[in-house]
């Protein structure tokens, strides 16, 4: 007999997530300013500020960062 186990993960960051993924361009790490906020407690300047963009599902437009070109290469 075989057990399946399934697994979900739900909610407001879930959803805000996938919707930055969308925003991926292919050559960022695109994240929200909660994320932001905990990167900055380990290594100061390692998020670059982008234009606020319109998410599906929030009233208000979300602050979207990347991280800093120098952190990664071509």
């Amino acid at each position: 007999e075989t057990t399946r186990l399934e697994q979900a993960v739900i909610g407001d960051v879930v959803n805000l997530a996938a919707r930055l993924c969308s925003l991926d361009t292919g050559r960022e790490i695109v994240f929200c300013s909660a994320t932001r906020l905990a990167l900055q407690e380990v290594s100061a300047g390692v998020a670059v500020r982008l234009p606020d963009q319109v998410i599906k599902g929030k009233k208000q437009t979300v602050e979207v960062f990347a991280l800093s070109p120098e952190l990664y290469r071509e």
